[in-house]
């Protein structure tokens, strides 16, 4: 695969690359596949913009060195259905079981929704108390980065944050 845009839709380029991933027959190679995708989609963003509000399927806290501190106690965290804003880091290859995921993360990130309630609570196993270190605020900034498989967002919005400048 050739190491430029394929679409010209970053989304949509990401999301090819996990089907390209996922088809491969060994975690080895989709490794391999995982690395060809960064190099080939690097820094690339969301419609010449780094500040996205997204909407997806699943969310995850992985260990990205984004706080430590947190990543110790709690290294993976998986949320439910999410919609948030926030800047738009760069794609992470991330193995999980048996596949090996790109993920968009969002930092200084702020979740929007959904809005049933105060907090959003992980869907992992082993935390059916509803502890308050595990929360996500709503349209709090979060200290840790939020990552969302490409798989699974649903959209992807840019948005321009007042005094920034853009050339068009």
């Amino acid at each position: 695969m050739a190491e430029t845009e394929i679409t010209g839709n970053y989304l949509t380029d990401c999301r090819i690359w996990q089907k390209i991933i996922s088809g491969m027959d060994t975690r080895a190679a989709k490794a391999i596949a995982g690395r060809q995708a960064l190099g080939a989609l690097r820094n690339r963003t969301s419609h010449d913009s780094r500040n996205v509000i997204l909407s997806a399927d699943a969310a995850l806290q992985i260990p990205d060195g984004t706080n430590p501190t947190e990543e110790t106690l709690w290294p993976y965290l998986q949320y439910g259905e999410m919609q948030t804003r926030g800047w738009l880091g760069r794609l992470f290859c991330v193995p999980m079981k048996k596949d090996v995921l790109l993920t968009w993360a969002l930092y200084d990130a702020r979740v929007l929704g959904p809005v049933e309630e105060d907090y959003i609570t992980p869907d992992a196993p082993g935390l059916e108390e509803d502890k308050p270190e595990f929360r996500l605020p709503i349209d709090q900034p979060l200290r840790r980065a939020i990552h969302f498989p490409v798989g699974l967002i649903n959209y992807a919005v840019p948005y321009a944050v007042p005094g920034q400048f853009r050339l068009h």
